[in-house]
């Protein structure tokens, strides 16, 4: 199993609409499910959407933003 799974937002969980569609929340619930841990690797802030995905994949995991990324 990988260890950690780090996602980029912008065009890839975040779609061009702004929102992440249901089938990554989907793909999302079944890692996790089977032990795997997500995190966020963007430049966007820690606002918005951004935060949102960030909170869902799990708060106690490292999640790098801005210019972290």
């Amino acid at each position: 199993m990988i260890p950690l799974v780090l996602l980029d937002l912008d065009g890839t969980v975040i779609g061009s609409n702004g929102q992440v569609l249901p089938c990554v929340w989907a793909a999302v619930d079944k890692l996790k499910a089977a032990g795997g841990r997500l995190a966020v690797c963007t430049g966007r802030p820690r606002v918005g959407v951004a935060k949102k995905v960030a909170e869902r994949l799990g708060e106690a995991t490292p999640h790098i933003f801005q210019n972290g990324a």
